[in-house]
């Protein structure tokens, strides 16, 4: 609340212009009093004022708070709104460019299968001529070679019943008969001994079992061998198996 002075206060309040005051004096007394209330209620007022200003300060800095965060939300949802707008612009962007790739690619492969068909037609052509090729010239290689081996085999079989013949004819020549005891090996056993074999002490029956030139004899085709490449005059240790016995012989040999 505040206190105005009226003209006739302010009048009495008005220091004196002429003789010097002399507020001890009893009539200037209330006066003070008031003046000094008027001074207490306008300095309360002031402090009144101060405070109603400070709150007002706090609400007004509240309300702009307020504010700020309504601003700052409304902004914030207009952003949000403007971006889902925005993705799904670019979300049907992204759509078309998809189709429009697939679409490109689809395009891409078939021409790259019609290529690679054409490629791979020309390919297997020029295989095909090339196996052709091939086969016709191991066709004719496999029948030189046929032919070679015919040829060589015809000379191999000449050769053995040479050396058949030439095995034979030394047998025959120290007077030896012989017929293998298996066919698993085992020796060779002696079915007629003329002359040199005769001579040297063989006799029939006797089976021959090894020879002191070689290893154990397993067949008549390892004596026709010995017999075979044996120097002349060239004395050969045999080893008999007679009647449950063994039994060495000395048989001089030689070339026909």
């Amino acid at each position: 609340m505040v206190t105005r002075l009226t003209a006739s206060a302010w009048n009495d309040a008005q220091p004196y212009q002429g003789e010097d005051l002399d507020f001890t004096r009893p009539q200037w007394g209330p006066k003070v009093e008031a003046l000094k209330k008027q001074v207490r209620e306008i300095e309360e007022q002031e402090r009144q004022l101060l405070d109603d200003f400070e709150k007002r300060e706090v609400q007004e800095a509240g309300e702009m708070e307020r504010l700020e965060v309504k601003y700052t939300e409304e902004m914030e949802q207009i952003r949000e709104k403007d971006l889902t707008v925005k993705e799904e612009l670019l979300r049907q962007q992204l759509r078309a460019r998809k189709k429009q790739t697939k679409h490109v690619l689809e395009m891409k492969r078939m021409e790259v299968e019609q290529t690679m068909e054409q490629d791979l037609a020309s390919q297997a052509r020029d295989l095909q001529r090339q196996l052709t090729r091939k086969e016709e010239d191991l066709v004719a290689m496999f029948k030189k070679r046929e032919t070679a081996l015919a040829e060589e085999l015809q000379r191999v079989k000449s050769q053995m019943m040479s050396d058949a013949d030439s095995e034979e004819g030394v047998m025959t020549e120290v007077g030896l008969e012989v017929v293998n005891v298996s066919s698993r090996g085992g020796g060779c056993r002696v079915l007629r001994a003329t002359g040199i074999a005769r001579d040297a002490g063989l006799r029939s029956g006797d089976v021959i079992t090894n020879v002191t030139t070689a290893s154990d004899i397993r067949n008549k085709e390892d004596v026709g061998a010995l017999l075979e490449i044996a120097r002349p005059d060239e004395q050969m240790m045999l080893t008999l198996q007679r009647d449950s016995q063994q039994v060495q012989v000395v048989v001089t040999v030689g070339h026909r």
